[in-house]
């Protein structure tokens, strides 16, 4: 699936407005050149949250990536401790500082590295 645009404030304000108007979605979807689904979508999030702005993901971000967990798992009975956290860092995402060991043994899952506290 490829990756879709984000509209633009001005674009989601003025699907309100038509809204507003008593513009249907058909209407409203020709008018700005937009899909009837994504026009619906607009109106649904501003009639829930009252505007239109895209907001960040919740939680925090990820400290390492898909492909850095499933080669940790790949390679985790081969090596020891020290390679193992050496191949963490390696693998930690490159807009990530911070880097904590023991907040790795969610996605390590080992019994034999339980000297974190």
């Amino acid at each position: 699936m490829a990756k879709t645009k984000e509209l633009s404030k001005d674009t989601r304000d003025k699907t309100v407005d038509l809204h507003k108007a008593g513009k249907g979605y058909r209407a409203i979807a020709k008018r700005l050149g937009e899909k009837r689904s994504t026009v619906g979508a607009i109106i649904r999030k501003w009639k829930k949250l009252n505007m239109t702005v895209n907001l960040p993901w919740t939680g925090a971000p990820r400290k390492i990536s898909p492909r850095g967990v499933s080669m940790i798992l790949r390679k985790k009975e081969s090596i020891d401790r020290n390679e193992m956290v050496e191949d963490i860092q390696r693998a930690v995402m490159p807009s990530t500082n911070h880097f904590d060991a023991c907040a790795m043994q969610d996605y390590i899952h080992a019994d034999s590295y339980d000297d974190c506290s």
